[in-house]
């Protein structure tokens, strides 16, 4: 490997090929001090030098306020990584924040293939007929996208990574105070204006209608209206605090 035997000359081709300081090969537990020493004395450096050049880049690329931070708590994006890249190329704002919601649109839509195939596993066998299908899927992928323009709104509003990823604690507990558990008339009277009145309700409940047949009164209407106001919202402000972000 680049002209050294991998066996004979592990040190020159370590020298060679470097490594990617992101991802898999940062240590989370460390600081970005220590992480850029670890990197350092891989590639050979002696400890004085692997600390006075970790010390020079985190001034360079202005981290030093950050260096005695766990890395778990730095941004792998918008403090110096894929977004700078995006920066030096002819690349609209748009296309990124697309790019992302698409990869979330993905995710999202492979665990619910995942769930499907589980619940029929065990016996859910819906009387839905194809067109109730379709509109199922329809509202399904409606949310999802709405849910992930939402969470790249907020994961540009948000100052840390752990800020951003409590959001996911609050979409996680929606579902909970709904009526996709146990009907709404039988939950404590104080909840029910909540309830009633959050955007996965109207959601489960016309899935519930158009996958088992019970009735959905204004429910499609009502899960329209929430998922468009939703994406609409979160797309306008995903762009202005993208722009200010980036600027």
């Amino acid at each position: 490997m680049a002209g050294f035997d991998v066996l004979t000359g592990r040190r020159q081709v370590r020298r060679r090929i470097s490594l990617t300081g992101q991802f898999a090969a940062v240590d989370d537990l460390q600081t970005g001090e220590e992480n850029l020493r670890m990197l350092g004395r891989l590639a050979g450096l002696p400890g004085p030098v692997a600390r006075r050049r970790g010390a020079e880049l985190l001034e360079r690329f202005d981290l030093t306020d950050a260096a005695r931070r766990t890395v778990v708590t730095w941004s792998g994006g918008m403090t110096g990584g894929i977004i700078d890249r995006f920066r030096s190329m002819d690349v609209a704002g748009a296309s990124v924040l697309a790019g992302h919601v698409a990869a979330s649109m993905v995710r999202n839509l492979a665990s619910t293939v995942l769930v499907f195939g589980v619940a029929f596993l065990i016996g859910f066998r819906p009387s839905a007929g194809p067109l109730d299908w379709l509109a199922a899927a329809g509202v399904l992928l409606l949310f999802i996208l709405a849910s992930s323009w939402l969470a790249a709104a907020v994961g540009l509003l948000a100052r840390s990574p752990e800020a951003a990823g409590g959001f996911s604690f609050l979409v996680m507990f929606l579902p909970y105070p709904s009526s996709a558990f146990v009907p709404i008339d039988t939950m404590p009277t104080w909840i029910h204006g909540f309830a009633d009145n959050q955007p996965v309700t109207p959601v489960i409940e016309t899935l519930r209608g158009l996958l088992l047949g019970t009735p959905v009164g204004s429910s499609p209407w009502r899960a329209l209206a929430w998922c468009l106001g939703i994406m609409v919202a979160s797309v306008a402000c995903s762009g202005v605090l993208f722009r200010r972000r980036t600027a």
